[in-house]
């Protein structure tokens, strides 16, 4: 199967052992016992070319052992053009592809989808793959030891915040639930495309599943930042869950915080709470700007947290966070 050359732009494609525009000649990644890496993935939009830098440069730094899949929105700004200045400088472990058109948020979920589907087609034997916003700041080289004793206890599926905020206060599903609802009616508006709809949407036909597995109508991932285990990965890739959603997202649902979620439980996984046990060491998600000093945030460990944003608030919190910690140093 071809990667859908509709929504993925050609010659984007990083190939083994390029001279990047270093000059460097990057070697084959070691591999864990189990022979398989990590792997992030990082949707990023117009204006958040910096801050996207920001994550890359992280995750090449502290998980040298991993790969990262990038897509652009059909970014316009200079966005784009970054992205390919450090794919080409790492071209065995960026790989990135461009949006012929821009999706936008209401997007988002197709997006996702692709870039799932591309990362299943890639042959690479991935433990893991972590979804970022670009405005999630990395603050320690922890998370895939933290997600692989998760999943380790919990079995495969995906890691996210689903019930519980960092503060243990209960999440709503109600929103997530209701808009669900709606778009199962065989006829209404899709007020995103302006456009009366009519038929069932793309996931109806994998609910009945998910419900036997236990699944909840509304039960959600924050889309900001979730792990997928790859046995789940490759599942819903056979499963055709990657492939399943429309070119253009045809119903009203079009997050993929609540459609990411059916996922795991069409092939007998779960969603996995990152607050559920002990203290957080994630916070994720908060108003911006965050209320927590960078002094705060490094004493109590955090190793992600989200929003910290490409404004005012934002970037004197990375700027302080680098004057306190040389993980946060830039190359």
């Amino acid at each position: 199967m071809t990667v859908p050359r509709h929504l993925d732009s050609e010659n984007q494609g990083q190939s083994g052992d390029q001279a990047g525009a270093s000059g460097e000649v990057e070697q084959n990644l070691p591999r864990t016992a189990s022979g398989k890496i990590p792997g992030f993935l990082i949707i990023v939009g117009p204006g958040e070319g910096g801050i996207a830098a920001d994550a890359i440069h992280t995750i090449l730094r502290s998980y040298t052992n991993s790969k990262i899949w990038l897509r652009d929105d059909c970014t316009q700004d200079g966005t784009f053009e970054k992205l390919q200045s450090l794919a080409d400088t790492h071209p065995q472990r960026i790989d990135l592809v461009r949006n012929p058109v821009p999706l936008g948020h209401k997007g988002i979920a197709v997006s996702a989808f692709r870039s799932f589907e591309r990362i299943c087609q890639s042959g690479e034997q991935l433990e893991m793959v972590i979804q970022l916003d670009p405005d999630v700041l990395l603050a320690g080289d922890e998370i895939v030891s933290f997600a692989r004793a998760k999943f380790a206890t919990e079995g495969p599926g995906i890691i996210g915040s689903y019930m519980l905020s960092a503060t243990k206060a209960r999440r709503s599903h109600t929103a997530h639930r209701n808009r669900i609802l709606l778009d199962l009616f065989p006829a209404g508006f899709d007020r995103y495309h302006k456009l009366l709809r009519f038929g069932a949407p793309f996931y109806a036909k994998y609910l009945v599943r998910a419900f036997k597995n236990g699944y909840r109508l509304g039960r959600h991932v924050l889309g900001a930042f979730y792990i997928v285990h790859g046995d789940t990965l490759q599942a819903l890739d056979a499963a055709g869950f990657w492939r399943s959603m429309p070119d253009l997202g045809s119903r009203e649902v079009k997050l993929d915080d609540p459609l990411i979620s059916i996922g795991p439980y069409i092939v007998g996984h779960k969603l996995i709470d990152l607050h559920e046990h002990g203290d957080s060491r994630f916070w994720i998600q908060y108003q911006n700007p965050i209320s927590l000093s960078a002094e705060k945030l490094l004493g109590r460990g955090y190793l992600a947290l989200h929003p910290v944003k490409n404004d005012i608030p934002g970037l004197e919190l990375r700027a302080r966070l680098a004057q306190l910690d040389a993980h946060f140093s830039r190359p």
